[in-house]
């Protein structure tokens, strides 16, 4: 949620503005996010809702170490 913020009298006083949404769905425990260090932009790490895309495979990789010494 968000809301805006202006000053009426400068260095005395502000008004607040109503509260909009500010994303679609939920940021619960699921979601994963983070802002820029700006403040200006949201990266939002959520669950694609298309079933036009397939699953991207994982591959994970044990025991990596040893390949190292292999070259």
């Amino acid at each position: 949620m968000a809301v805006d913020v202006t000053r009426a009298e400068p260095g005395r006083s502000f008004e607040v503005g109503v509260p909009h949404r500010l994303f679609q769905g939920g940021l619960g425990s699921f979601y994963e996010f983070d802002v820029s260090p700006d403040g200006q932009r949201f990266v939002i790490n959520s669950p694609l809702n298309s079933s036009d895309v397939p699953p991207i495979p994982i591959t994970v990789v044990l025991n990596w170490t040893a390949l190292l010494n292999k070259k």
